[in-house]
């Protein structure tokens, strides 16, 4: 379906048809999926909107199986408006991933990252991953928050552009983020802060089974690494 635009402006009609058009593209490309303008007979129908607010923007995306009516899979993303392409390659990706997901196909392959010489570690900047938050009902489930916020800061560290603490003295970004289990379904919230101006420059959601776990978590450490990098490069063009 087209993308709906979900601000006030009418100028934001393009920007909304423009990323719609980059999923279906982009789902067109994969080779996995037969794309139609047409929802008649199409098993899955993929919806979504774009919201702008000043300089921040917000993209969502969901699944629907039409022969239920039933949404089976969501995503959201935010970030700056000059962050637009980046942002329009993660909702691209995710909804690939998740498509494939309840089609029970394999993932597209995503591309190979770009390489990036890491800094020498005096000049890196300084995150703090806090412990994820339990936010289902059930204590057993503390392991398996924790053990997200340990992917996440290990994903971090690996990236070798960061320098991961776990004390946030001194610290100019902060990782925070919980996780909510209900019955077979998970969803991981995560928020990247700039503790120095105490904002929330990125946050990302994401939904899925239980047995998805591992894909759901790679996907918030990797969105939240891209993340953290994109702020650094502003903060950089912002200090010349």
């Amino acid at each position: 379906r087209p993308f709906a635009n979900l601000s006030r402006d009418p100028a934001d009609d393009d920007l909304a048809t423009g990323v719609g058009r980059a999923v279906a593209a982009h789902l067109a490309d994969a080779g996995t999926f037969t794309v139609t303008a047409a929802e008649d007979g199409a098993r899955w129908v993929v919806a979504g909107g774009v919201r702008r607010v000043d300089g921040q923007i917000r993209i969502t995306a969901r699944i629907v199986e039409t022969d239920e009516g039933a949404v089976r899979r969501t995503v959201q993303l935010d970030g700056a408006a000059s962050e637009l392409p980046r942002l329009r390659e993660a909702i691209n990706t995710a909804v690939a991933a998740r498509l494939a997901d309840v089609m029970g196909a394999p993932p597209p392959a995503a591309p190979a990252p770009v390489a990036r010489p890491a800094p020498p570690a005096a000049s890196r900047a300084t995150v703090a991953v806090r412990p994820f938050a339990n936010l289902s009902r059930d204590p057993a489930d503390d392991d398996l928050a924790t053990g997200i916020g340990r992917v996440v800061a290990a994903h971090l560290a690996d990236a070798g552009t960061f320098t991961v603490a776990a004390a946030e003295d001194g610290a100019r970004w902060v990782v925070a983020g919980g996780v909510q289990r209900v019955g077979g379904h998970i969803r991981i919230t995560a928020r990247l802060v700039d503790a120095r101006a105490g904002m929330v420059v990125r946050s990302v959601k994401v939904d899925g089974l239980v047995g998805d776990l591992p894909r759901l978590r790679d996907e918030i450490a990797s969105t939240l690494t891209g993340g953290l990098r994109s702020a650094l490069d502003a903060a950089a063009a912002n200090a010349v």
